[in-house]
Parts: C-alpha cells; sequence; structure tokens
C-alpha cells in the first residue's frame, strides 16, 4: 500500500499523473490519499481507480494511525509536503520524492537513494519497489533515523509525541 497525506489541494495534477502512471505499470499497487479541503478533483482525476478499489481518497484522517497502513509514502509535487513526509519516516515508512527547484531545502530531510530527478525516474523506482518489497524494506531503518536526526527533527519528533498524547487531535 501506498500513501500520501497532505492538504487535498497539494494532490496537483502532475502529482496525479504521476500516480495514475504507477497504477497503471504497477498492477498489484494500491494507494491511499487523506487530507482536509475539497476532496473532488482529486476523487474526479482517480475515479477509475476508486472504483477499481486499487486507490482510496480520505477526508481528514487519524494519519497516526494511517501511516502504520502504508509500506511505501510518496511526497506530494510540484507543492512538497512537509510534516506528514516526516511523520512517515518516523514511523520507519520510506518516503520517495522528486527532485526540484521547489524542494531543495526538503530534501536535506529525504533519504538521498529514494530521490529523483524526473517522473519517469520516480515511476520506475515506485514500481521496483513494488515489485520487490525486499529493497524496499532496506529504507525502513534509514529513513525513521534521518527522521529522527537534527534539532529541527528532533522538534518534530516532540510535536508528534505531543499529538499523539493529545486525544482531541484524533480524528474518526
Amino acid at each position: 500500500m501506498i500513501g500520501s497525506f497532505a492538504r487535498m489541494e497539494k494532490f496537483q495534477k502532475p502529482f496525479l499523473k504521476l500516480i495514475k502512471n504507477v497504477l497503471d505499470e504497477c498492477p498489484n499497487a494500491k494507494i491511499v490519499l487523506a487530507g482536509s479541503n475539497d476532496r473532488s478533483p482529486v476523487e474526479h482525476a482517480l475515479n477509475e481507480y476508486t472504483t477499481a478499489g486499487r486507490a482510496v481518497v480520505l477526508p481528514l484522517s487519524n494519519v497516526h494511525v494511517l501511516g502504520h497502513c502504508v509500506s511505501l509514502g510518496i511526497d506530494t509535487f510540484p507543492t512538497h509536503s512537509g510534516f506528514s513526509v516526516l511523520e512517515l519516516m518516523a514511523k520507519g515508512v520510506p518516503v520517495v520524492a522528486k527532485k526540484d527547484i521547489e524542494n531543495h531545502i526538503n530534501l536535506r530531510q529525504r533519504v538521498p537513494e529514494l530521490i529523483r530527478d524526473d517522473d519517469s525516474l520516480l515511476l520506475e523506482l515506485i514500481c521496483d519497489f513494488v515489485k520487490n518489497p525486499c529493497e524496499l524494506k532496506k529504507f525502513y531503518k534509514p529513513s525513521k533515523e534521518l527522521a529522527a536526526s537534527g534539532s529541527n527533527d528532533l522538534k518534530f519528533i516532540s510535536a508528534l509525541d505531543h499529538a499523539i498524547a493529545d486525544k482531541s487531535l484524533q480524528y474518526n
């Protein structure tokens, strides 16, 4: 199961095109996208895949739980995710990302081997992981370690611990 969690407006056309390509190229792949705001553009774009049971588009959800249900995350683009990516990585979920001008600052918080320069290389990487989960497992520990390193990341992990403990932030 592949996942991406962000505000719905971050699931833009280039990102959704990649998702469609992943689902077309990798028949065993399934994806869950979740986030706040208007879901209708995302639901419309992925309609054939949701109808087939291969894509799920959820409203604002408890990603502290949902993050444990995916084995691979995808950073949104061209508008990139922030804490939601680190939250997945803190759970040991590897996150693939597209390298571009907009996310040069975020790249220091990504596992270098999981970054690709263009859509075709990113698609190839994702499909390789879908076809060979043992390769993906190699990135569980480095993802978790990267999320836990550095002073900014320690603040993030502290905020996550606080959010998990705060029952009022959990959604049904």
